[in-house]
């Protein structure tokens, strides 16, 4: 009977692990199938965030999906988002752009503010770009603020509070464990701040500076960005900012955040007034960034020219050789030197990203 069960567990493990299996490379499978996209006339470009908008290409092939439900979800390269907006202002059968950012996807401000800058280089071909969502954070309303017309569901919030950045230091508990870190910085190197949480109780001056002059640098561009478009002083933004005066719907419709408080139903009305045709049973045609982008065509125009290679660094720097979500020194180097080789490219762009926010 020991026996008996023992091949039984060892055959049902065999079996579970082999279906386990199976399942994972059906998910790997259909986020990667080339399955053909139909962009039917009178379409809306949706920017739902249902997809991560990522910075660069990874290697990992079960990037995307989520092991505790596993469920999938299609990764969009900034990249592609990119090219695929630029297209969409030239494809007749794109009308707009509809920001629908409620879909849970990652994005740093970094990826959203080359998104919005695509966002207004596309309202130059007289198409429209409209937002709504029930709940803004501030990434998401940054991006909005590039829209034509913002509006917001009357019962919904928006999160706008400024920027900060936060340390968590363990000098003290150290203490407590009578641990002592031995680190090595030299006195020069004061702005190297890596460390500090090991061997300081709190942020140092110098690391505070570098780190504000970050803040208000990102915050800048935030809030000029902000101001400008919806036509608020700035000084007056970033008194509302400071003063936490924008958090309810009423309080983005008197602050000049938004234009309207309705519901997602009534946006069928604002599609109607910018001039959309719906089909027969009064539904719009919307087709996904992630969608759209995978079948736009590679750029053929400057395939023979000189280029420019972008090479990623994605992550926290560590020694040694490797792939996935670190950034590794030799197999950097290795890239670089493959890159220096190549008579063709005449230039190369390092992209670093390396905050997450």
């Amino acid at each position: 009977m020991f026996f008996a069960g023992l091949l039984a567990f060892v055959v049902g493990s065999a079996v579970m692990l082999f279906l386990s299996v199976m399942i994972l490379f059906g998910i790997v499978g259909s986020m990667t199938s080339s399955e053909a996209v139909t962009v039917g006339e009178h379409a809306i470009l949706k920017l739902d965030f249902s997809e991560d908008l990522i910075d660069s290409p990874s290697s990992d092939p079960f990037a995307g999906i989520d092991f505790a439900t596993m469920t999938a979800k299609r990764q969009v390269t900034l990249y592609n988002a990119l090219r695929a907006i630029e297209t969409a202002k030239i494809d007749p059968r794109i009308q707009g752009i509809y920001l629908r950012p409620n879909g849970g996807g990652m994005a740093t401000y970094a990826i959203l503010e080359e998104l919005r800058e695509a966002l207004v280089e596309f309202k130059q071909s007289g198409k429209f770009v409209v937002a709504y969502d029930e709940t803004y954070s501030q990434g998401k309303y940054y991006l909005a603020s590039a829209a034509d017309k913002i509006y917001m569901q009357p019962e919904g919030a928006m999160d706008w509070s400024g920027l900060a950045f936060n340390l968590m230091f363990y000098k003290g508990l150290l203490d407590k464990l009578d641990i002592k870190a031995e680190v090595f910085r030299p006195t020069a190197c004061k702005y190297k701040s890596a460390v500090e949480p090991y061997i300081l109780p709190k942020m140092s001056d110098a690391n505070r500076e570098q780190m504000q002059a970050l803040v208000n640098s990102m915050w800048n561009t935030i809030a000029g960005s902000v101001a400008e478009a919806r036509g608020i002083d700035l000084k007056e933004l970033n008194r509302i900012t400071d003063k936490l005066e924008v958090s309810l719907p009423e309080d983005a419709l008197e602050h000049g955040f938004v234009d309207s408080l309705i519901y997602e139903d009534q946006m069928k009305d604002i599609f109607a007034e910018l001039g959309v045709a719906s089909d027969s049973d009064g539904e719009y045609n919307f087709i996904t960034l992630g969608e759209y982008a995978s079948q736009v065509g590679a750029d053929l125009k400057n395939i023979s020219a000189d280029q420019v290679a972008v090479v990623y660094a994605d992550g926290a720097i560590v020694d040694g050789e490797g792939f996935g979500k670190e950034i590794y020194g030799n197999t950097l180097a290795a890239t670089l030197a493959g890159v220096r080789d190549d008579e063709k490219v005449k230039a190369v762009v390092l992209r670093l990203s390396l905050i997450h926010i």
